[in-house]
């Protein structure tokens, strides 16, 4: 997230930017479910695909407060941008829980 700030203050252009960045953000995305399979894996052989599914979540789960919040304006009272930051924030944690728990249970299940 430290990118965004880099991009504002930066004097190098945003597409050399977005090509050097790119790399971390992927790395971020893998990581996370990277971990959280190292402990999965004795749990529940066959969970590769946990990796990719906690990514793709939140990949999606992010998007949901950064697109919520571009639509309120910037001339707007602050009391608009906090109910929208809660609202898209919760908003984010359902859709990133829904999506990588269906897939846990999915994998539970083909285990039982």
């Amino acid at each position: 997230m430290g990118t965004s700030t880099v991009w504002g203050f930066s004097d190098v252009a945003p597409w050399l930017l977005l090509l050097l960045f790119s790399p971390l953000w992927l790395a971020a995305l893998l990581g996370m479910g990277f971990a959280q399979w190292t402990v999965l894996r004795s749990a529940v052989p066959g969970s590769t695909r946990w990796i990719w599914v906690t990514a793709s979540a939140w990949l999606v789960g992010v998007s949901i407060p950064i697109v919520a919040l571009s639509v309120v304006p910037n001339s707007g009272p602050l009391w608009s941008h906090g109910i929208v930051g809660i609202l898209s924030a919760v908003a984010m944690g359902l859709t990133v829980g829904a999506l990588t728990g269906r897939t846990l249970a999915t994998l539970l299940s083909r285990q039982a």
